[in-house]
């Protein structure tokens, strides 16, 4: 028994690849990644500080001793932005100004730091560190940082802050006046994750479904009979994706509903948009199943596709990875990806609150991806007589 299971292993190609061939590549992928790091944190920094004069006396130097008293002109701002710079964990950037939300756009910051003209004057009067911080807001981790790492870096900078070799106040309290481009402060990382986690269960849900489903027609000889019939290829094609597209649009709307309101996922965009989205790329996971499925002579070989189509688009469509930090080598990879394109649109919407026209290249390749797959599908399909 045990020798004839080995034979019909050793027959079936595809299996073989699948036990030595596949887990090679995903691990390759999985070392690739996890070994890369992160980059920094990217943030930018307005100083607008004019300065402040602070009176120092000087020890005396004659005698009679005569101490000396002097004006001296300093910059607080300037003095933290060199202290971030050498602390290294941030990649900071030096603008000159203009609106905050376009500046974080087109310089891809993470961040971004306003000091006021009268940052030095509050410190040296003892008023307090005060600054505006702006966060882009599309990544948690990154937001965490921000919201909580300036206040101990201030903290723990004043009291090495020496001016003429007189320290600065130690025991100020640092007002942060954080805003936000995306998301906010009540987005938490359940918020953050959502967006990713529906593209990818619809994805994968609809996937598994039809593929399996679409087999086992043939398995019970329904497509032998169906070719018998006046109807074309695509027409085959187009029926069968109807059919399974109602209980994918079913899956999706239950997928999001209940991410919505019952666990009570934040977001900020349109629900009718993000059930649209959805639902295009439930059908073209539909059209991707019955396309595979005619590669497959059975369940097993069905279920082997998993790990080729479904594996490597969790790696590299920004599920798990961010694609600006991917090795540059694999980011192609990521831009033939459908997931790429779902879960940024997705994200978006329920992060950024983007609307139709914002979203619409994502839209676009969605709409594309179905129709390539139906098309394909299409030319696959051969046409037999019963």
């Amino acid at each position: 028994m045990a020798l004839r299971i080995i034979r019909q292993f050793l027959r079936d190609k595809r299996t073989l690849a699948l036990v030595f061939i596949v887990p090679i590549v995903v691990f390759t992928l999985f070392g690739i990644l996890f070994k890369t790091e992160s980059a920094n944190i990217r943030v930018g920094v307005i100083n607008s500080d004019k300065g402040a004069e602070r009176t120092i006396v000087e020890p005396p130097r004659t005698f009679p001793p005569i101490p000396v008293i002097k004006k001296v002109k300093i910059n607080v701002g300037q003095k933290f932005v060199e202290g971030l710079k050498e602390n290294g964990g941030f990649d900071i950037i030096e603008l000159a100004g203009g609106d905050t939300e376009k500046v974080i756009r087109e310089n891809r910051l993470d961040g971004l730091l306003l000091f006021a003209e009268d940052f030095s004057g509050n410190i040296i009067d003892g008023k307090g560190i005060r600054f505006g911080l702006v966060i882009e807001g599309t990544s948690y981790s990154k937001k965490v940082v921000l919201e909580n790492q300036f206040e101990k870096f201030f903290s723990k900078t004043i009291p090495g802050l020496l001016i003429q070799g007189t320290p600065l106040e130690t025991n100020l309290k640092v007002e942060i006046d954080t805003r936000y481009v995306y998301g906010g402060k009540k987005f938490t990382n359940i918020d953050y994750f959502s967006p990713v986690f529906i593209a990818f269960f619809v994805f994968f849900l609809t996937f598994l479904l039809t593929i399996i489903s679409f087999l086992r027609e043939r398995a019970y000889g329904t497509m032998e009979r169906l070719f018998a019939s006046p109807l074309t290829k695509m027409e085959l094609i187009l029926g069968y994706s109807l059919g399974f597209s109602i209980f994918a649009l079913a899956q999706s709307a239950l997928v999001l509903f209940f991410t919505l309101y019952v666990l009570k996922i934040n977001y900020m965009g349109s629900i009718y948009l993000l059930f649209a989205l959805n639902a295009i790329f439930a059908v073209g996971a539909v059209n991707m199943g019955i396309l595979l499925s005619f590669f497959a002579k059975n369940e097993l070989q069905a279920v082997q596709f998993i790990p080729i189509v479904i594996v490597p688009q969790v790696f590299l469509s920004g599920l798990i990875w961010p694609i600006r930090d991917l090795p540059g080598y694999l980011k192609p990879l990521s831009y033939i990806m459908p997931l790429t394109y779902a879960s940024s649109a997705i994200e978006g919407v329920m992060i950024k609150g983007f609307g139709l026209g914002q979203i619409g290249f994502e839209f676009v390749m969605l709409i594309l991806f179905a129709f390539l797959m139906m098309l394909l599908g299409s030319l696959v399909l051969k046409r037999r007589v019963a």
